[in-house]
């Protein structure tokens, strides 16, 4: 199983060029089930956490915390 793990906040203009550059990525690779894509969510206040759910990723709310810490989940 392959992580790609996405730290986020306040993204929406960015997260979903990302997300759908990580998916036709996945499109190629030979076992695409064993890839999830984690996106965590550091208290968005913009439409970050809705794009994300309409391209099918997994989203992770925290509390806001530093960029450190949120990778380190």
């Amino acid at each position: 199983m392959i992580s790609i793990v996405i730290p986020a906040y306040n993204e929406e203009k960015y997260i979903g060029k990302t997300l759908d550059s990580i998916l036709a990525a996945k499109k190629n690779y030979q076992d695409p089930k064993s890839i999830e894509i984690i996106v965590v969510n550091n208290c968005s206040s913009d439409k970050t956490v809705e794009i994300v759910k309409s391209k099918g990723a997994q989203i992770v709310n925290e509390e806001k915390r530093c960029i450190a810490s949120v990778r380190n989940k």
